[in-house]
């Protein structure tokens, strides 16, 4: 999860109006929020469901994945 959350920051840092990449990286935080209870990432995920949404404010699956992290 960690390399992969490298990953998705690389590919944010290089365009940063990747939907996908803030969809997967916020993905990908809240699996780690879930696995280890860490309010690092459960921040780091809400921030990046955040900013995916504001890329692609009609995707029904970005509503679902953040309502999944409360």
């Amino acid at each position: 999860f960690i390399d992969a959350i490298m990953r998705f920051e690389k590919a944010i840092d290089l365009s940063p109006s990747n939907y996908e990449g803030w969809l997967n990286l916020a993905c990908t935080c809240q699996r780690l929020y879930d696995f280890s209870g860490s309010k690092e990432y459960f921040y780091r995920a809400e921030e990046s469901f955040e900013k995916a949404s504001t890329l692609s404010p009609k995707d029904s699956i970005i509503c679902f994945r953040w309502g999944e992290l409360y």
